[in-house]
């Protein structure tokens, strides 16, 4: 019996979703709410199925179907799914999301499928590979102080102050530059450590160890000190996550999550949502009644209609994604044509240095509605807002595949840092990039390329003053 190609049958349930979805949208009635609402979740459950053995292709499968099908199960059964912005909430744009679920996961699928297909050559040469406590000495320092910076940037711990006070700006907020350079950073020093164990075969010996303390100092100084403990929720996990990561890829292990693994990360979720309300209550002190009555505020009625869900991070998202289709429908704001990915070039340089650079799309919403929506905009409404729902097509792909495509070329040599810079700037942002904007994910590409460098020159500079120097022989 010929064996069952799984991902190939997926795939085809993807497409057959998708292609019904668009006919349903160029009938132009949402009478067909209901039917493209079952495609939409049968496209999430085959994505999910398909892409379990990869923990990178699951997660992105999963923040698109949660964000995109929060809005449809809402909407479907005359709910809202926040208490903000219920004006957006139409019934057309939940029949919209569910056929843009249909296409942004049949073209994400793709862009993975293209990835698999490239093959790198195996190599075992390494970069950085002379003087690796100097190199480690010189993270370390740089990790030290760029944390200090963030946590100077994020404020006070949150039991002493709200997260996101009225004395701090949203623009003061903005620390995802600072974010990228500790992640980035605790790469590279997972990877040489690692490099160290490999090849000094040190793996139970004093040298490993005073290194992984070190090691496991950094992680708990940025996640907890700096992240943790002042607000941040995404952050830690994003970071926690690249390390789980690079450890699997680095010792050969497989991306796909065991039962207990999952277990923790269900657990993790539930914790980051508690410290969602915690982290709201400040001065006014933790405690159970202080944290029911959140509760009892963020889940209601609002006009006798029904919020479905608690007031979170995927609801504020949801929203705003689902602002920015509205606004295109009722025709507020006319397609960008691809201007916002273009201006991700415009936003390279802070703040300080070009007052004058684009704003974030999270802004937009601000613009067109003079309210704001609590969160980001995915990835499927930016996308809306350039290309409309044909964008859901093939720019999903794209993305997929720069995902796929680094994954496999940092396979090909995990120790070698170089080789690896693509994957490791993916990586630096992932949750980020995924959740809020692309343009997260392209702010670590730029951060890595010129962290590399510097370290690069500084090694460079070391390992050219340790050489001796050679001196002429006497005849």
């Amino acid at each position: 019996m010929p064996e069952i190609n799984e991902k190939a049958i997926g795939l085809t349930i993807l497409a057959f979703n998708a292609i019904i979805g668009m006919l349903f949208f160029h009938l132009d009635d949402s009478d067909y709410f209901s039917v493209t609402t079952i495609l939409a979740c049968i496209s999430a459950l085959t994505s999910i199925y398909i892409n379990r053995d990869n923990i990178l292709y699951l997660l992105r499968t999963v923040i698109i179907a949660w964000v995109g099908l929060i809005p449809v199960l809402a909407i479907i059964q005359d709910s809202l799914f926040s208490a903000r912005m219920i004006y957006v909430q139409t019934r057309e744009v939940g029949w919209i999301f569910s056929i843009v679920v249909c296409s942004t996961l049949l073209s994400s699928q793709i862009g993975f499928v293209l990835a698999s297909k490239i093959k790198f050559r195996t190599t075992k040469n390494i970069d950085l590979r002379r003087n690796p406590k100097l190199v480690l000495l010189a993270i370390f320092l740089v990790i030290i102080f760029a944390g200090s910076l963030v946590a100077q940037q994020r404020g006070s711990i949150v039991f002493y102050s709200a997260y996101a006070s009225a004395e701090q700006s949203r623009e003061e907020m903005s620390v995802q530059n600072l974010q990228a350079v500790c992640s980035i950073l605790l790469a590279f020093s997972f990877i040489i450590i690692n490099r160290v164990i490999s090849y000094n075969g040190l793996l139970f010996g004093a040298t490993f160890n005073r290194y992984s303390l070190i090691f496991a100092f950094e992680v708990v100084y940025v996640t907890i000190w700096t992240q943790f403990l002042r607000g941040a929720r995404m952050d830690p996990l994003g970071i926690f996550l690249e390390i789980f990561v690079l450890y699997k890829t680095i010792h050969n292990k497989e991306m796909s999550l065991s039962i207990k693994q999952l277990l923790v990360a269900l657990l993790a979720v539930l914790i980051l949502q508690a410290w969602g309300i915690v982290r709201t209550l400040g001065s006014a002190g933790v405690s159970i009644d202080n944290i029911v009555q959140i509760l009892n505020k963020d889940v209601r009625e609002i006009g006798g209609v029904a919020v479905m869900y608690y007031q979170g991070t995927f609801n504020d998202i949801s929203v705003g994604t689902a602002g920015i289709i509205n606004a295109v429908q009722k025709g507020l704001v006319g397609f960008w044509y691809g201007e916002s990915y273009l201006d991700f070039i415009l936003r390279i340089p802070p703040s300080f240095l070009y007052p004058e650079r684009p704003k974030s799309l999270a802004w937009l919403i601000e613009d067109i509605y003079n309210d704001w929506h609590g969160g980001g905009i995915n990835e499927m409404g930016e996308i809306f807002l350039n290309f409309g729902i044909y964008g859901s097509l093939f720019v999903p792909a794209i993305i997929s595949f720069i995902i796929g495509w680094s994954y496999r070329r940092h396979l090909s040599n995990p120790l070698n840092i170089w080789v690896s810079l693509p994957f490791i700037g993916i990586l630096a942002l992932y949750i980020q990039g995924l959740l809020y904007q692309t343009f997260n994910s392209f702010r670590a590409y730029t951060t890595i390329i010129v962290i590399y460098s510097c370290l690069r020159l500084f090694y460079e500079v070391v390992t050219y003053a340790s050489e001796p120097t050679p001196t002429l022989e006497k005849h």
